[in-house]
């Protein structure tokens, strides 16, 4: 459990937000869609999973829901 911190995620997910999220097994990660947290070193990011692409090219794009803000692999 955690509470979101910016506007990325609006109008989905508030700033402020209280998040509970369920740690996926890393034999599922390639099935993993939608809205997800991501932690990778000791930074947490709250981001939309469009397209799963680690079984093709092992990279994953995570997507903003506000326009405003962009995407990362």
């Amino acid at each position: 459990i955690t509470d979101s911190n910016g506007d990325s995620m609006e109008p989905t997910i508030k700033s402020g937000s209280i998040i509970v999220a369920q740690k996926v097994d890393p034999s599922d990660w390639e099935y993993t869609t939608g809205i997800c947290m991501v932690i990778v070193n000791n930074m947490r990011v709250i981001k939309r999973i469009k397209e799963n692409t680690l079984h093709d090219n092992e990279t994953l794009k995570l997507h903003s829901d506000n326009p405003n803000h962009g995407a990362i692999t």
